[in-house]
C-alpha cells in the first residue's frame, strides 16, 4: 500500500509540472500574438515630432484588411490553443482514468498474491499437523505394542506363580496352558483366563482396524492435497497469462498514446520531458523491486518464526502427551490391581454363596444335574437377574437353580465399595451335591 502511495504521488507531481510547462508556454504564445507593436521606438528623453501625411483610400483600405487579416489570425490562435486546453485536460483525465484503473488492478493483484500466499501457508500448516498426527499416532502404537506385551509377559509370569505344577520350559507356554487349564478343577478360572485371551484378540483387532483406517485417511488425505496443488498451479498459470495480455495491452495503449503526444506537441521540451518521466520510472521501479525483496525476506523471516512456534507447541503437546500417557497408565495398573483383588474376596466367598443357595433349592428329580448361572446383585449382595447362561438340559432344574438364587438374596458379597464395580456381575456354577 505504501509502494502505491508513493507511485500516485510520482505520477500526479509530474502531471502538475507537465500542465504547469504547457501553460507557461501558452501564455507565451498568446501574450506575444496580443502585445502591442510599434514601428517606432523611442528613446528615454528624446520627442520626435509626429509629421502628418495624407493616406489615400487605397492605404486606408489595405491597412483595414492587414488588420482584419491580424484579427482572423488571432482568432484562429486563439481557437487552436482552446482546442490543444482540451485536448490536454482530456489527456489529463484519460491519464488519470488509466492510472486509477492500474492502481485498482495492482491492488487486487496484491489480494490476490496475499490470498493465495495465505492458503499456501494454511496447507502447509495443515500438512505439518497432519504428519505431525500421523508421527504420534504411529508412536503411540508402537508404545500400545509393547505395553500389551510387556503386560502379556507379566501375566505369563503371575500365572507361572500361581500355578507351580507347570513343568516345562517357555517355549512350550501355549501347549502348558492348555493343560492346566484342562487340570483346573476350578471352572470360573478357566473362564477368567478365556475372557483375558478373547479380551485380547478384541484389542489387536480394533488396533488393526483402527491403522487400515487411519492408512485409508492419509491416502485419502494425500489424493487431495496433489488435486489442490494442480489446480493452484492451474490458477497461477492463468494468472501469469492474463498479467501478460494485460501488460501487452497497456503497452500498446502507452504507444499510441506517446505517438499522440508526438503529433501534437513535437517540441523540444516534451521530449525533454519525456526522458525525465522515463528516468524517473525507472527509479520507481528500482525501488519498487527493493521494497520488493524488503517484504521478501521479511516473509521468509516471519515463517521462520512462525515454524520455529509450531515446533515449540509440538514440543509442549508432547510432553502434555506423555504426562497423560503416564496418568493414564498409573489409572490403568491401578483399576487392574482393584480388580484382582475384587475377583480374589469374591472367589474367597463362592464356597459361602454355594452354600447359601443350596439351602434355598428345592430338590427336583434328577440328580448329578448342573447349570452356568449369570448373576447380577446390588452393592449389598441383593440379587437382582439371575439367567441360566449354559443349560444343564433340564429346564425345571434351570428354573429351580435360578429361583434358589433369587431367594438366597442377599447374597454374601465383599464388603469393600471399590469392589462392586469389576464383581458386580458373575457367573456362578450351581452344582449342588458337587
Amino acid at each position: 500500500m505504501k509502494q502505491d502511495f508513493r507511485r500516485i504521488w510520482y505520477t500526479a507531481r509530474a502531471a502538475l509540472f507537465s500542465t504547469t510547462i504547457h501553460g507557461v508556454l501558452i501564455a507565451a504564445l498568446v501574450a506575444g500574438f496580443l502585445w502591442p507593436r510599434s514601428d517606432t521606438v523611442l528613446e528615454r528623453g528624446v520627442v520626435e515630432p509626429i509629421q502628418a501625411k495624407a493616406i489615400s483610400n487605397q492605404e486606408i483600405i489595405e491597412q483595414v484588411e492587414v488588420q482584419k487579416k491580424r484579427l482572423s489570425e488571432k482568432a484562429k490562435l486563439a481557437e487552436d490553443l482552446e482546442n490543444l486546453r482540451k485536448q490536454q485536460e482530456e489527456e489529463q483525465k484519460r491519464l488519470e482514468t488509466l492510472e486509477a484503473n492500474r492502481v485498482k488492478e495492482q491492488e487486487r493483484l496484491a489480494e490476490e498474491k496475499r490470498r493465495l500466499v495465505e492458503q499456501e501457508r494454511l496447507e502447509e500448516e495443515k500438512r505439518i499437523l497432519a504428519e505431525q498426527k500421523r508421527l504420534e499416532e504411529e508412536k503411540r502404537k508402537q508404545e500400545e505394542r509393547k505395553r500389551l506385551a510387556e503386560d502379556l509377559e507379566n501375566l505369563r509370569k503371575q500365572q507361572e506363580e500361581e500355578q507351580k505344577r507347570l513343568e516345562t520350559l517357555e517355549a512350550d507356554r501355549i501347549k502348558e496352558q492348555k493343560r492346566l487349564e484342562e487340570e483346573r478343577l476350578k471352572l470360573e478360572e478357566q473362564e477368567r483366563l478365556e475372557e483375558e485371551k478373547r479380551k485380547q484378540e478384541e484389542q489387536e483387532r480394533l488396533e488393526e482396524e483402527k491403522r487400515i483406517l487411519a492408512e485409508q485417511k492419509r491416502l485419502e488425505e494425500e489424493k487431495r492435497k496433489q488435486e489442490e496443488q494442480e489446480r493452484l498451479e492451474e490458477e497461477k498459470r492463468i494468472l501469469a497469462e492474463q498479467e501478460r495480455l494485460e501488460e501487452e495491452k497497456r503497452k500498446q495503449e502507452e504507444q499510441e498514446r506517446l505517438e499522440e503526444e508526438k503529433r501534437i506537441l513535437a517540441e523540444q521540451k516534451r521530449l525533454e520531458e519525456e526522458k525525465r518521466k522515463q528516468e524517473e520510472q525507472e527509479r520507481l521501479e528500482e525501488e519498487r523491486l527493493k521494497l520488493e525483496e524488503q517484504e521478501r525476506l521479511e516473509e521468509e523471516k516471519r515463517k521462520q518464526e512462525e515454524q520455529e512456534r509450531l515446533e515449540e507447541e509440538r514440543q509442549k503437546q508432547e510432553e502434555r502427551k506423555q504426562e497423560e500417557q503416564k496418568r493414564l497408565e498409573a489409572e490403568r495398573r491401578e483399576q487392574e490391581r482393584i480388580q484382582r483383588e475384587a475377583a480374589n474376596a469374591l472367589q474367597a466367598l463362592f464356597n459361602e454363596i454355594a452354600a447359601a443357595v443350596e439351602e434355598k433349592w428345592r430338590v427336583t428329580g434328577k440328580q448329578g444335574l448342573k447349570a452356568l448361572i449369570q448373576v447380577k446383585v446390588g452393592r449389598n449382595g441383593e440379587v437382582q437377574v439371575a439367567n441360566v447362561i449354559e443349560s444343564s438340559g433340564d429346564r425345571f432344574f434351570d428354573e429351580s437353580a435360578e429361583w434358589a438364587i433369587k431367594r438366597a438374596s442377599p447374597l454374601p458379597f465383599p464388603a469393600d465399595p471399590k469392589y462392586y464395580e469389576y464383581i458386580s456381575e458373575f457367573n456362578f456354577l450351581f452344582n449342588p451335591g458337587g
